[in-house]
């Protein structure tokens, strides 16, 4: 039987930027026959405040749309948890896809937190881990793909507050920018 590879890639795109997208197509070109599911984060483990999820979702698919390979998936929302870990995302992906092989990126810089997630044995024997090479951390389990660069979402969205979408521009993709300015003309943003 035909076996997919899916490989998992989460986080909170807050907003997503060019290190995203680089990443995501870097996958891609490593790894053919795999799909590539960027799951962005419906609610923040540690209560960090985020844009709302469909803003991150209308984001992702414009950054993503023209890509072969590459699914953007709500699962995350689907689950219907306020806090959903890996764990329960790669289950429910497994009940959704039981031949698939699941693999999990994740950048150089998490691999020391890596026992402390819940179920982590449990999340072992399910899944595979894909470590990413990360500027100034232990890449020797990383897979060999380009160094990417270190964007902060955090910046951007400082930048976005003080109304520098000149330096927006330099981080993200111009489809997301046009999202982010319509976003933020918008009166009373709210977030999940």
């Amino acid at each position: 039987m035909y076996m997919t590879d899916i490989i998992l890639y989460g986080g909170s795109f807050n907003p997503p930027h060019i290190s995203h997208l680089l990443f995501a197509t870097s996958l891609r070109a490593f790894f053919p026959d795999a799909e590539v599911w960027i799951a962005p984060t419906y609610s923040h483990a540690f209560h960090k405040s985020l844009m709302p999820f469909d803003l991150r979702l209308r984001m992702l698919h414009a950054m993503f749309e023209d890509i072969r390979g590459i699914k953007i998936s709500t699962i995350e929302r689907d689950l219907h948890e306020s806090t959903s870990y890996t764990i329960d995302v790669v289950r429910a992906l497994k009940q959704q896809n039981p031949d698939a092989v699941i693999h999990i990126a994740v950048g150089a810089d998490i691999v020391p937190t890596l026992p402390q997630w819940r179920e982590y044995e449990a999340l072992c024997s399910l899944a595979e881990f894909l470590i990413f090479p990360r500027e100034g951390y232990d890449n020797t389990m990383a897979v060999s793909i380009p160094h990417l660069p270190e964007i902060s979402s955090s910046e951007i969205r400082d930048c976005m507050e003080r109304g520098d979408y000149e330096t927006v521009r330099r981080f993200v993709p111009r489809r997301v920018l046009d999202i982010l300015q319509e976003y933020a003309l918008k009166p009373c943003q709210s977030h999940d």
